[in-house]
Order: C-alpha cells, then structure tokens, then sequence
C-alpha cells in the first residue's frame, strides 16, 4: 500500500470535514464491510451499533426507497 496516498487521502478528508462535506467518506466507508466498519468502533459505539442492529427490519427507509425509484429526487 502507498502510504503517502493513504496520508494525502487523509488530508483530503479532514479538508471535507471541517468544510462540512461529508459525502466523500460517506461514499468510502459504504465500500467497506459492515465487520471492517464494526471493528474500528470503540466499544462505547459498537454497543450502540449492537442496538441499532437489533432494531433494523432490514428494510429500506422511505428515503431510500424514493432514492431508488428516483436517484434524482
């Protein structure tokens, strides 16, 4: 891996951030596993991720169900 990529990457994100924008790591982190993700989490946040997932239907939200019927909307 190229680290120095991996440091601009970085940068590039805190740039994002602290600009509000979102949308980029947004992107990044749904390219990652939901165990990667999990992993990372501390344990304060994975109990929380623990009860979120107990309550999820597995069904999309109404947003995202309009998203998918219309990406423009």
């Amino acid at each position: 891996m190229n680290m120095q990529l991996v440091h601009l990457a970085i940068d590039q994100i805190r740039d994002d951030m602290d600009s509000g924008d979102y949308t980029a790591v947004e992107e990044l982190l749904k390219k990652l596993s939901n165990d990667v993700l999990y992993s990372f989490l501390g344990e304060d946040r994975q109990e929380i991720a623990d009860s979120y997932e107990s309550q999820y239907d597995g069904q999309p939200d109404e947003a995202q169900e309009w998203h998918d019927f219309d990406p423009d909307c």
